[in-house]
């Protein structure tokens, strides 16, 4: 089977879609093609991030419903449930004005346009402990919805969701959970548990983790005991190293910061370079969107090959997963 690749996570969504907007959806031409959250630790309990790639077929802007905002005044406006508790609420590509945190979600005041655009958010999640269950609550007709984890962090899995494998980026193992065909109103549980990964047994750290070569039978004792059974004798010599280098590097600019050299060249600005990479990739997950899309077209057409079809949208999937990670690590 394709490994379908890309995702986010969890999502501890209990929260209600309000009806007008869940039936404003199912009534009209807007449906999301790929919905993906990513769970990461966090230094309280769990951090979210939440992309949702629309398509709205329609000729008009879609709105939503009537709502009631937190101020008490009724206003146009479409909502993602998000689970209690959530806190520092961050939407990327919004206007302060354009959206409103609420007790079982958010409201966006922005209408979303004919064809195709995406949103992006990011949230913490208070988790005093795990495992963790999450209802996440579907608020949109999604074709893909995906979830992802960091391997070593967390074991996830969900009552709706296919397992598909792990996907590797920068060095890093992802678990990806997926489902299809997603209808409004559906409810995703999903569990957040530990990871399953064990140390080795101590009597087996000589054979399987160290060389002792050259080493005097004194000094692999006193690493074979306790506490220092779990961890490699040679990363000291790295260490110490390191921290040489931190130094000498600490020194060099203490020296250019104090004598200065008047011919350096004016440093770029960081912001301005994270929203020019920011805007590149999602030009590239727009384009590899519409790479899937018309390579489904030509299959279904009967215009290529099922093993052309297959290894193209494999390649497809792994580049996409790829943008998704580095727009996380950009919001």
């Amino acid at each position: 089977m394709i490994k379908r690749v890309l995702s986010v996570l969890l999502a501890a969504l209990m929260l209600l879609l309000p009806a007008t907007a869940v039936v404003a959806a199912g009534s009209s031409g807007l449906q999301v093609e790929e919905a993906h959250f990513i769970i990461s630790p966090g230094n309280t309990g769990l951090t979210i991030t939440e992309f949702l790639a629309f398509n709205n077929a329609d000729s008009k802007p879609f709105g939503g419903g009537t709502v009631t905002d937190p101020s008490g005044k009724k206003r146009t406006a479409w909502s993602i449930p998000l689970p209690g508790g959530y806190q520092n609420l961050q939407m990327n590509g919004l206007e302060n004005t354009d959206y409103a945190g609420a007790a079982d979600g958010i409201q966006v005041f922005k209408a979303i346009a004919p064809g195709k655009s995406t949103f992006s958010l990011s949230y913490t999640l208070p988790v005093s402990s795990l495992p963790a269950a999450i209802s996440k609550k579907i608020p949109f007709t999604t074709q893909q919805f995906f979830v992802i984890a960091p391997v070593n962090a967390f074991s996830v899995k969900a009552d709706a969701l296919k397992d598909e494998g792990t996907v590797n980026f920068n060095n890093n193992t992802y678990e990806q959970l997926w489902g299809g065909n997603l209808a409004a109103g559906t409810v995703v549980n999903i569990t957040v548990d530990q990871a399953q990964a064990q140390a080795a047994p101590a009597n087996d750290q000589l054979a399987k983790g160290f060389d002792v070569k050259l080493h005097p039978a004194g000094h692999v004792k006193l690493f074979m005991s306790e506490p220092l059974v779990y961890t490699n004798p040679h990363l000291w010599a790295a260490y110490i190293f390191i921290m040489l280098g931190l130094g000498i590097a600490a020194a060099i600019l203490w020296y250019r910061g104090r004598f200065g050299h008047e011919d350096e060249e004016p440093q770029t600005d960081s912001n301005a370079v994270d929203e020019q990479l920011f805007l590149r990739l999602n030009a590239k997950h727009d384009l590899l969107l519409q790479h899937i899309k018309s390579l489904d077209d030509r299959f279904a057409a009967g215009a290529i090959s099922d093993q052309v079809y297959k290894e193209s949208r494999e390649k497809y999937k792994q580049l996409l997963v790829q943008v998704k990670l580095q727009l996380r690590e950009l919001t």
